[in-house]
């Protein structure tokens, strides 16, 4: 956050709170406050970026990956989801694929390995890929966020039909 000299009488703490609230998407960020024209906190900000960039290029053995998603699939287990095409809007598509009356599955993750730094991203085999919804998907990435050394960086994760 640039120009935090600007802003009177706001405690740092409660000006992070609201950066966190209006930019969420970003909640796995560090908040850093500077003064760039008097360079104060400028070099905090390096030392972070320098921080954020090493743990990044951490590479998580598969077994552990593995160990950690079978623990979150036997917390919460992946929801219900009525398989059918798509169409590029979002909305399921009429006829045959969208039938009423075709079965619910759930999405299975069979293997999870790291496949590459800076940002760490993890492929996912699974039985459909179709069936992991955004939330479920959220929720997985937050598990991994919560036990894994990433502070900082965005976690990728691949799904792949298993074939």
């Amino acid at each position: 956050v640039n120009k935090c000299d600007l802003v009177k009488d706001v405690r740092q703490a409660a000006l992070a709170r609201v950066v966190y609230d209006k930019l969420r998407f970003l909640s796995y960020c560090p908040v850093i406050f500077t003064v760039a024209t008097a360079g104060r906190g400028v070099m905090r900000t390096l030392g972070k970026v320098r921080q954020v960039y090493r743990q990044s290029l951490k590479k998580i053995p598969t077994p552990a990956i593995n160990d950690l998603l079978q623990e979150a699939l036997r917390h919460y287990p992946p929801p219900l989801v009525r398989p059918g095409r798509r169409t590029a809007t979002g909305n399921r598509q009429r006829g045959r694929n969208a039938a009423p009356g075709r079965r619910s599955k759930r999405l299975k993750v069979f293997y999870a390995t790291q496949t590459g730094t800076a940002p760490p991203k993890f492929r996912l085999f699974v039985n459909r890929a179709e069936l992991a919804t955004p939330n479920y998907l959220a929720y997985l990435t937050n598990r991994i966020r919560a036990s894994l050394p990433f502070p900082g960086s965005p976690i990728l994760l691949d799904l792949r039909d298993r074939t």
